[in-house]
């Protein structure tokens, strides 16, 4: 995207600087014009690319523009509904760690009256 985006302009200052009467053809000038504002555009187009060449897979016959509006829609950086999390309970989501007490104090808590 950066490449496509400067590359005129960098042309165009090139030309300016280094032609004899100092002027650039004012194709290049214009195309420059177009194509920096659309860096954003080809960032986009960058980012979500992976997202939706997954959604054209799991929505065989999608068009390449309806599933990059879908995936668009869905926020841009998913191409599919993310599961719900299970709440763990904490007896074995903390299985494993060490315990705050020593065996000594777990022993002379157990046997207190």
């Amino acid at each position: 995207g950066f490449m496509l985006t400067y590359t005129f302009a960098c042309i165009y200052q090139l030309i300016q600087m280094y032609s004899p009467t100092g002027s650039a053809p004012v194709a290049i000038a214009i195309l420059g014009r177009v194509f920096i504002p659309l860096q954003g555009f080809f960032n986009i187009l960058i980012y979500t690319y992976p997202h939706v060449i997954s959604y054209r897979r799991q929505h065989t016959g999608t068009s390449w523009i309806r599933a990059f509006w879908e995936v668009i829609k869905a926020g841009g950086d998913s191409d599919q509904p993310q599961p719900k999390r299970r709440k763990i309970p904490g007896r074995i989501r903390n299985r494993g760690r060490r315990s705050k007490f020593t065996k000594e104090r777990r022993d002379s808590l157990r046997n207190e009256p």
